[in-house]
């Protein structure tokens, strides 16, 4: 294992509480050194000294405002800790493998999903704490909020305005070379967990019981696939789907028999 030290950042409001608990036993297993959680209320206390709930924003239910607030919550992670190294995740972020050694390599920012034609992932961001990233955190943040402000990528799921500010200002700085980005793995640091239970009463009322069967399996296979051949470190159990013990139970019992 590797012995740098590094700290998770994350944003949850108060309603993604559950999302908490079920992703932090992970995160402590890790050899992060501390875990700074970003959120809208100040009930919320934790017991375990590694864990440090921050109150920085209002309280609010609403996507459109919540979504902005990861690119915040690292701005003012990295302007008040003096930290090296940290790895920016969703909270519904789950470590099946430690992620220490990525920062051993050559980097400012690591950052999935980095491919032609495609949107990149917020996800989950490795980062460097210097002036070149801490210049790029700031124009992330304007960026977004300008995007915020003329409603640009604002319509829940038809993409997010933070994550396509990220991804605009992320290839103008593979352009300019104004940041080393290290483009990393998808699969192997934000392997995507769909939510089955939504699948399936999607499935249901379009296809035959039948095809549902096979288009299952298929999924099924195919992630049983990419376990079993890619070196996968994080699950994202994105859009609720760890709140769904079939997709959980199925997800957890294909990483055991890779074990």
């Amino acid at each position: 294992m590797s012995k740098i030290k590094y700290s998770i950042v994350s944003v949850c409001t108060y309603n993604y509480k559950d999302a908490f608990d079920f992703v932090i036993d992970s995160w402590l297993r890790s050899s992060a050194e501390n875990i700074y959680i970003y959120t809208d209320t100040d009930k919320w206390k934790s017991d375990n000294d590694r864990v440090k709930i921050i109150n920085i924003f209002n309280n609010s239910n609403d996507w459109v405002v919540n979504v902005g607030r990861k690119c915040k919550a690292i701005k003012h992670f990295i302007n008040n800790f003096d930290k090296d190294n940290a790895v920016l995740f969703d909270i519904d972020c789950y470590i099946h493998k430690d992620v220490a050694d990525l920062f051993e390599k050559d980097f400012d920012l690591a950052i999935s999903r980095i491919e032609k034609g495609r949107m990149l992932s917020s996800g989950v961001i490795f980062i460097k704490n210097n002036e070149r990233v801490r210049k790029f955190i700031d124009k992330w943040d304007k960026t977004q909020n300008k995007f915020f402000k003329y409603k640009k990528f604002t319509q829940k799921n038809r993409g997010a305005y933070d994550q396509t500010a990220l991804h605009v200002i992320t290839y103008k700085a593979i352009d300019d070379k104004s940041v080393k980005i290290l483009p990393i793995g998808y699969t192997e640091y934000s392997f995507k967990v769909k939510n089955l239970d939504e699948w399936l009463k999607y499935a249901n009322k379009k296809w035959s019981k039948k095809e549902v069967s096979k288009r299952l399996s298929e999924y099924k296979t195919k992630r049983a696939m990419n376990i079993r051949t890619k070196d996968v470190r994080v699950l994202h159990f994105y859009n609720n789907s760890y709140r769904d013990k079939n997709t959980v139970r199925t997800i957890f019992s294909l990483l055991e028999k890779k074990e």
